[in-house]
């Protein structure tokens, strides 16, 4: 009975849209490598705000939410496998169109200042932010890659 159960809860459980139907775009890794990762590490990487699994954009960071446990709250380098995974999940966060103002990469950290609700409150002070450019100027630079 017990592996009934297991067998039912693995096939209905964890479904999710069809292969194909979410796309991806991925853009260039190495300028989120340099320019964006330091951002996201710095300003969402808190255990309080996105640096935990269950969150939807959820982050790896040095100090923080590490893959091997025995990593937590060391500064190490993170893995290739971490920065992979905040890549995706970074590039999952934006919006599919020609306006990137509108991502929720670059939406939901302005918090009140763009009448969005943000748990973490406002991130960017407003559109000129340091941050936010360097985001939006990662973005500007193109798609690299789209995964179905």
């Amino acid at each position: 009975m017990r592996i009934v159960a297991i067998l039912l809860m693995s096939l209905f459980a964890c479904t999710g849209p069809e292969s194909g139907d979410v796309p991806v775009q991925l853009y260039d890794f190495e300028v989120f490598e340099s320019t964006v990762q330091p951002i996201i590490a710095d300003k969402c990487g808190n255990p309080s705000c996105h640096g935990r699994p269950e969150r939807a954009f959820s982050i790896f960071s040095e100090r923080n939410w590490r893959l091997d446990d025995d990593q937590l709250y060391l500064p190490e380098p993170l893995s290739e496998e971490e920065l992979e995974n905040n890549f995706i999940s970074t590039c999952m966060q934006i919006h599919d169109g020609n306006d990137f103002s509108d991502s929720l990469l670059l939406l939901k950290p302005l918090g009140d200042v763009a009448g969005t609700y943000h748990g973490g409150g406002t991130i960017f002070e407003d559109e000129t932010d340091r941050s936010y450019r360097a985001i939006m100027g990662w973005l500007e630079s193109g798609i690299r890659t789209r995964v179905q």
